[in-house]
């Protein structure tokens, strides 16, 4: 190896290197580094090996598929190893990521994490890029097209990345450097050879050196300061999750108290704190009929393994469906068990109000740890000021607002009328989940119900409580969604198990001192007076005014909305179509994906052959026979032609045949005919066939996906 392709293949290395760098803020992580590292040397190793033992192209895809296979689990999948040995679970993470990873960047918010085999999209593309530029430079004339693959790989982090770049002054500095470096040494170094003398004094080479550093620092600066307003990437356009058929856990809220399941120890929870509450669903959408999730955003959530002080344990025991319940706010959620990468790859997130869906769906044994932010307490109701539009655009019924005036009128501002609200609820409603042995309480939590509610007796549960609260909390001014979750009894520092019967729903109203606040406003249970024995005004309440006079700040909707338009139910068989036609394609286009390198050879000496079959005039198609026979003798291991004349390239007496009769047809005195084209050409296929005679089929095939015929133009 000459010291300007070791010089140029180590800038080459440093520019891949450099190209990488905002790499970390895209995965958020430091695994990203032995990823880079090993697949950098493992890409570089290759190009040398190959360059060494001359392998052709094939040669080099093979053994990098092999070398992909064996760095890929630990580097991308290493908590379905057996010890420090891949296993089927590990490759089935790593395999399907080859087609996979490269979505699954763009769908999940960043930082993206490292789990569900995301680091395999870049794992194969420096492995790949190492290997294709080491190669370049190596082995090809013009060694500088070396230079793309990093440009290559930093445009794929742009591309890739955030909307906010890392560094990009920096980035496009040290990599416009490297770049330009690698293009001076390898021209520098050809100019040497053809005139040494001239090109070789400290002068020329000063002055050289220099023009290439402020090249290099100007086009990095430039491209890196000039302000072209917000940049455009891929992930410009989040992807997120389709909710229309999501069930709203609040329908099922009656079901839970049941006598039958209310005792069933649904998770049990580590971490948890007397007073913490563990959510299910925040739903901010009501339509007068069911309260669900409104414009809720679901995007994916980076697989970052959970660390901090408050990390939350949920074992799985009888609890079904697509929430995953969480105390506070959410930070990082982590899956362990059997189901762990499965459960991570469908894992979504709404930012805006903390909501966890895994659409595999939870199942019995299944566990999990979040990191999150615990929300401080707010003690004080009364000195809380409303942030922010309302958001449920539903006029509570006319009884409603009536109690509401009655509960504020010694009320003077917004936070003393929500005290005032929440006081009322207390005092005059009273708890029932209307099961057996319980007074008669009807579930739902329509309008209607809740018009129920303020009808004689105030008799309910939290899933009409929570609506109601919340629709009078808006006339308020405060902005408010409902909360279900389970609120069991904590004991600090002990395993918390959370039974069925726990299940509750609460409200959260926006303030301008704290952001969204928690809202109990579930009576606590006590017996029920006797319908007949209460006046149709509990006596605690005030007398209000004649009409339903809001109080000030009060909020005026408007007309009720229209009823909701449930989504058209899916035929269960074009969903089974639709998956079967998903794994096909996935599969098709796995195979296609590692095939592209076989096939974009075959293709370009098809396209070769045709244009020389093809070339317009008949001498032209007579030489393309001879071009055609001597393609196929470098591909199998002769020399090229180079100056020699065709009988002097030739070997035997049908070569030596062959050769004089392309001869004769090109210096003839008349044009040759379409019959000694098409005799030129079967000659030419009967000697190939002849060089294959004596191989075995693995060199045959090698012969044909060989590149030294393409290369060697």
């Amino acid at each position: 190896m000459t010291q300007w392709r070791l010089a140029a293949l180590t800038t080459s290395v440093l520019a891949i290197l450099a190209a990488c760098l905002p790499m970390g803020a895209l995965f958020g992580s430091t695994r990203i580094v032995p990823v880079v590292a090993t697949a950098l040397l493992v890409g570089t190793g290759i190009a040398l090996l190959g360059w060494w033992r001359r392998w052709p192209a094939l040669w080099l895809i093979l053994v990098g598929i092999a070398a992909f296979l064996v760095v890929a689990p630990p580097l991308a999948a290493p908590e379905a190893l057996a010890g420090i040995l891949p296993t089927f679970d590990a490759y089935g993470i790593v395999v399907p990521a080859i087609w996979q990873s490269w979505r699954d960047i763009l769908t999940i918010a960043p930082p993206v994490g490292v789990g569900s085999g995301v680091l395999v999209a870049p794992l194969l593309l420096v492995l790949v890029g190492s290997a294709i530029s080491g190669s370049v430079v190596l082995r090809v004339h013009r060694a500088e097209l070396a230079g793309i693959v990093p440009v290559a790989i930093a445009a794929w982090t742009i591309l890739f990345g955030p909307a906010k770049p890392w560094e990009p002054v920096l980035h496009a500095v040290l990599v416009m450097s490297l770049v330009v470096a690698l293009v001076s040494i390898v021209r520098q170094a050809r100019r040497r050879r053809a005139a040494p003398r001239t090109l070789s004094t400290l002068w020329r080479r000063t002055v050289a050196s220099l023009t290439v550093a402020a090249a290099a620092i100007a086009c990095g600066v430039v491209g890196g300061a000039v302000s072209l307003g917000d940049r455009v990437v891929l992930r410009s356009e989040p992807v997120a999750l389709d909710t229309s058929d999501l069930a709203s856990p609040l329908s099922a809220f009656r079901a839970s108290h049941a006598p039958e399941r209310r005792d069933e120890t649904v998770v049990v929870a580590t971490g948890m704190r007397s007073g913490d509450r563990l959510v299910v669903a925040v739903l901010d959408a009501y339509d007068g009929v069911v309260a669900g999730i409104g414009d809720a955003a679901f995007v994916r959530m980076p697989a970052v393994p959970p660390a901090g002080e408050d990390v939350l344990g949920v074992t799985v025991q009888d609890l079904d469906g697509t929430w995953v319940p969480h105390v506070g706010t959410p930070e990082n959620v982590g899956f362990v068990g059997a189901r762990a990468p499965q459960l991570q790859a469908t894992l979504h997130v709404d930012a805006d109000t903390g909501d966890l869906l895994a659409t595999a769906g939870l199942e019995e044994g299944d566990a999990y740890e979040v990191a999150f932010a615990r929300d401080a307490p707010v003690e004080d109701l009364a000195a809380l000021t409303p942030a922010g539009a309302p958001r449920l655009d539903v006029v509570p019924p006319a009884d409603a607002v009536t109690w509401l005036s009655g509960w504020t009128e010694d009320a003077s501002t917004p936070g003393e009328r929500l005290a005032g609200l929440v006081a009322g609820l207390a005092s005059d409603g009273y708890l029932s989940h209307g099961t057996e042995g319980e007074p008669a309480s009807r579930a739902g939590h329509s309008l209607a119900r809740v018009a129920e509610l303020f009808d004689g007796v105030m008799v309910g549960d939290g899933e009409q409580y929570a609506v109601t609260a919340a629709l009078l909390a808006e006339q308020l001014g405060f902005p408010a969604r409902i909360v279900v979750g389970y609120v069991p009894d904590v004991v600090d520092g002990a395993p918390t198990s959370v039974v069925a019967g726990d299940l509750d729903a609460w409200i959260e109203v926006s303030t301008q001192e704290a952001g969204w606040v928690t809202v109990p406003v579930t009576p606590d249970a006590r017996p029920i007076p006797e319908e007949e024995a209460t006046a149709p005004r509990p006596s605690t309440q005030p007398q209000p005014p004649a009409g339903p006079v809001l109080p000030e700040g009060g909020q005026d909707r408007g007309e009720q909305p229209a009823d909701p338009v449930q989504p058209p139910a899916q035929d269960m068989e074009d969903r089974t179509l639709a998956t079967v036609l998903g794994i096909l394609a996935l599969t098709l286009g796995g195979m296609l994906l590692l095939a592209s390198p076989v096939l974009g050879i075959l293709g370009a000496k098809l396209v070769r052959r045709r244009r020389r079959r093809l070339a317009p005039s008949s001498a032209d198609r007579v030489d393309g026979a001879w071009r055609e026979f001597v393609d196929a003798a470098v591909d199998r291991g002769r020399r090229g032609q180079a100056g020699a004349t065709r009988l002097e390239y030739a070997r035997d007496d049908g070569e030596t045949g062959f050769a004089r009769t392309i001869d004769a047809a090109m210096f003839g005195r008349a044009a040759p005919d379409d019959a000694a084209v098409d005799a030129a050409w079967a000659q030419g296929a009967d000697l190939v066939a002849g060089l294959d005679r004596d191989r075995s089929r693995i060199e045959r095939v090698r012969a044909r996906l060989s590149l030294r015929s393409l290369l060697r133009r």
